[in-house]
């Protein structure tokens, strides 16, 4: 829900309850009001008759307000004064209307008469409807109100802030630009773009110093190891090296290759997570895992394996960098190919929905929980880094994709939904 429908839904929900207590008791109020007067005019009126029966005068047959008189017993309650309301019918209207009653016991000579007055109650009907209309019409006309407010004033006020998300959404800190935010009349907003500003700033700073200093020592590293590994192979060349010199050179090589890659696949790693990747490109992944393929299908032709491809007639088109796609199916690849018997056959599809490469293999028996973290093996003594897979995962994540594995009837499978992209 948004903020500005948050907020009129509030006003709405208070105006709501607020007339609806306040209409009522209103109209309460102005019952009890009106029927007070009628009963105050009753009385008046029943006083009036007292003073004629007690004079002896007779009551006009044209009394404003209708009269009964009734003989009844010498004992009756001489103070009793009786109110309610009733329906009485009306012959020229030809309907019941409502009227306030008020009956009365008053003795006369030792006779007691019973009288009972009647009032219309019309004219406080008309006017209690009168202002329930009023109130109901006020309630729109504050509705409406606070529609337009919310619309118009509100919408205005929270433009700078509105604004400052859209700002937010766009920036990015591979793109080394200072994030610029709209002004503000609003002080809040106003302390909220300068302390954005000076965040974004911070963040900047502390991003290159990290991709410079990552950039830095891979090449400070990288530069020696190379040197290293040139003079291991200019001392191999030499004459006279006795076997076992050879070897500890060979092993030395090996070490040296393995920092290598080490190094390597840590930058890479590290440039993954500081998005160091432009992710606009359109990229049809039929062609780049054609292209991954290719590159792995005399390796595996040499180690006994073969690579069955089943590609969807549609090429599947998606925004991100081809690089790291390379680098992905590469992975996979090769973990496949690593991890696979010989005579085995490596499984990959891709279609509309997904992409998925299965081969044939042991579960894993320190299970599959860290499966995607760094330096994870299942075989200590392999060459393997432990960084592949990694490596893929932070790839998907770029991507905006997401990595699963299963294992089902022998077969290790990685796919990934590529359907939502």
């Amino acid at each position: 829900m948004k903020l500005i429908q948050a907020t009129t839904r509030s006003y709405f929900l208070y105006a709501f309850i607020a007339f609806a207590i306040g209409g009522l008791l209103s109209f309460w109020m102005v019952k009890n009001a009106l029927y007070e007067e009628v009963d105050e005019k009753l009385y008046e009126h029943l006083q009036e008759v007292k003073k004629a029966l007690d004079a002896g005068e007779t009551i006009p047959e044209a009394w404003p307000r209708k009269l009964e008189r009734q003989l009844t017993l010498s004992t009756a309650d001489t103070s009793l004064l009786q109110w309610k309301d009733s329906l009485i019918f009306h012959p020229g209207e030809k309907e019941f209307q409502p009227f306030r009653q008020l009956k009365s016991i008053h003795s006369v000579n030792g006779k007691s008469h019973q009288i009972v007055l009647h009032a219309s109650l019309i004219e406080a009907e008309d006017l209690a409807e009168a202002m329930g209309s009023a109130l109901a019409l006020l309630f729109v006309l504050l509705l409406a109100g606070l529609l337009l407010i919310n619309r118009s004033l509100l919408r205005k006020l929270w433009t700078p802030f509105f604004q400052t998300l859209e700002k937010l959404g766009d920036f990015r800190l591979v793109q080394n630009k200072k994030l610029a935010l709209p002004a503000s009349s609003i002080a809040e907003f106003q302390q909220l773009k300068a302390v954005l500003e000076d965040f974004s700033a911070q963040a900047q700073h502390d991003f290159e110093a990290v991709k410079a200093f990552t950039e830095n020592a891979s090449h400070e590293i990288q530069t020696p190891l190379a040197a290293a590994l040139l003079e291991l192979d200019l001392l191999a060349q030499k004459e006279g090296l006795s076997e076992e010199q050879l070897n500890h050179i060979q092993h030395t090589n090996l070490s040296l290759r393995r920092l290598s890659r080490l190094n390597e696949g840590l930058l890479l790693l590290a440039k993954i997570e500081n998005r160091q990747f432009e992710l606009g490109e359109q990229v049809a992944l039929k062609d780049v895992l054609t292209a991954s393929v290719g590159r792995f299908e005399e390796l595996a032709e040499a180690k006994g394996k073969g690579i069955e491809k089943h590609f969807s007639p549609a090429s599947k088109t998606i925004t991100g960098s081809s690089i790291l796609l390379e680098i992905l199916f590469d992975n996979l690849l090769k973990n496949a190919l690593r991890h696979s018997p010989e005579g085995c056959i490596i499984s990959i599809s891709l279609n509309e929905s997904s992409f998925r490469i299965c081969n044939p293999g042991q579960p894993f028996q320190k299970g599959t929980q860290h499966l995607f973290e760094r330096f994870n093996k299942e075989n200590h003594a392999s060459d393997s880094l432990g960084l592949g897979l990694a490596i893929c995962q932070e790839i998907c994540k770029a991507q905006q994709l997401q990595l699963q594995y299963e294992y089902r009837e022998g077969q290790h499978c990685f796919f990934v939904e590529i359907d939502s992209v």
